[in-house]
């Protein structure tokens, strides 16, 4: 599978000679896009492993806070490349577990080990082995337990997608309910019913409820 990368940067020069990068390291560019509105708006209807991009874009929200949303929601690795370095900017970039900040100008070397690096790491973590019987492949949404295929409907796909790609940490009711329905509202006993149906086709599937609070799949 190609790395999917979408690029968020306003300076139309700029865009085209990362084009031309992922072209040439056989990556997939899914869009090029200038603000916030247009990135949060692809990545609703469009698969993406990695974000490109810049600080200070137009509209109402930065490259930051854009990808901020954009990590939380369909954890994205990030890469900001961008002519800011002080300090205020970095303190702010800080909170996002960012896998690089290049100042422009950029040299085009350093932006394609980066992006290699993330092309190799996709390759690795597609698969996730979930204990000695559960295997998830997260890009082709495929449950098998003990080699055998275990059918799962969509939104059951949603819910294990959510689980798998934030393990080891507490996944809200509210996380599980505005990725599962997208936004839509929900009442307690609709979740209620998935998670019921969810487990009931897994056996001893390591789900931990946390009452109160929401779910958390653990994997060592």
């Amino acid at each position: 599978m190609k790395l999917r990368i979408l690029i968020i940067e306003d300076d139309s020069i700029i865009a085209l000679q990362i084009q031309q990068i992922i072209k040439k390291l056989d990556c997939i560019c899914i869009s090029t896009v200038k603000n916030s509105k247009e990135a949060l708006n692809i990545a609703k209807d469009k698969k993406i492993d990695f974000v490109i991009s810049d600080i200070n874009i137009d509209g109402t929200l930065d490259g930051i806070d854009t990808c901020k949303i954009l990590q939380s929601k369909y954890n994205v690795d990030v890469l900001f490349l961008t002519a800011y370095n002080d300090i205020k900017t970095l303190q702010k970039a800080s909170d996002i577990d960012f896998v690089g900040y290049i100042l422009k100008p950029f040299r085009q070397d350093e932006l394609e080990t980066i992006i290699n690096l993330e092309k190799y790491k996709k390759v690795n973590n597609n698969i996730y082995k979930i204990d000695k019987d559960y295997y998830y492949d997260i890009v082709n949404k495929i449950l098998k337990y003990k080699d055998q295929l275990i059918r799962l409907t969509k939104k059951e796909v949603l819910l294990l997608d959510i689980l798998i790609k934030n393990k080891n940490n507490v996944v809200s009711y509210r996380d599980i309910e505005s990725y599962v329905w997208d936004l839509e509202y929900v009442d307690e006993n609709t979740r209620r019913q998935l998670i019921h149906r969810f487990t009931s086709k897994l056996k001893d599937f390591p789900l931990e409820l946390l009452k109160g609070v929401g779910y958390i799949v653990k994997i060592s």
